[in-house]
């Protein structure tokens, strides 16, 4: 997002949310003052970078950490557009990511820390922020895939994922399973339901219109019963 972009952003959440959103807002710049001085040395890092493009391209991306699908649909289409060759510079280029504020899912977070090189967010936003007040900024961001996390290349279906479990993960998971009576290799069903709870404690504004994808959890109780 460009700081024209972020500037119309908090506009709209302060029209949507109203006077408790500015009181967050306010907080926020509270809170945020003292990483002041990391903007003032993020100018000529960013200088630095550019310099270096001739010879290698740095990118920065900000993980959607505080949605579990964007945080797991938009990181996986990077990684199978960068396998297939799609959507990067044609040098030779290094990217780094960091976190938003919220990380949704620590076990997914942990995954992604075995494939890509994150980096703490006071460090990297920073930069990141002040790269995007100059030109040519765009040839300095990761992660923005070619539709987000529309699969629109069908990439999926044809490159295998990239996140896996590690031996210890799978040993924990199995006894978790038998510590609830059910062996590992029995079959099983998922049931994804959703409701507001995550995002109304999680998000400013105003989420309502989110609310026509909930559902009650005890509608499949006879389902799952059975």
């Amino acid at each position: 997002m460009n700081s024209l972009g972020f500037i119309r952003l908090q506009i709209q959440q302060i029209h949507r949310g109203g006077f408790s959103v500015v009181l967050k807002k306010l907080f926020r710049v509270v809170w945020y003052s003292p990483r002041i001085p990391l903007y003032v040395l993020a100018f000529p890092v960013v200088l630095l970078i550019r310099l270096l493009r001739p010879f290698v391209t740095i990118r920065l991306g900000y993980l959607h950490s505080s949605r579990i699908g964007h945080f797991a649909a938009n990181t996986e289409q990077y990684l199978c557009e960068l396998d297939a060759g799609i959507n990067h510079p044609s040098g030779r280029f290094l990217d780094f990511f960091y976190f938003g504020e919220t990380v949704c899912n620590k076990q997914l977070s942990k995954m992604w820390g075995r494939l890509l090189s994150i980096w703490p967010a006071w460090l990297l936003a920073p930069i990141d922020h002040i790269n995007q007040l100059f030109g040519g900024w765009q040839l300095h961001v990761a992660g923005v895939n070619a539709q987000h996390d529309r699969d629109v290349h069908n990439l999926l279906d044809r490159i295998p994922p990239h996140l896996e479990f590690t031996e210890g993960e799978l040993k924990f998971g199995e006894d978790c399973l038998l510590s609830m009576g059910i062996p590992p290799d029995s079959p099983y069903v998922c049931l994804i339901v959703r409701d507001s709870a995550y995002l109304e404690s999680q998000q400013t504004g105003d989420w309502s219109y989110h609310n026509y994808r909930d559902c009650n959890v005890q509608n499949f109780a006879l389902a799952a019963q059975a």
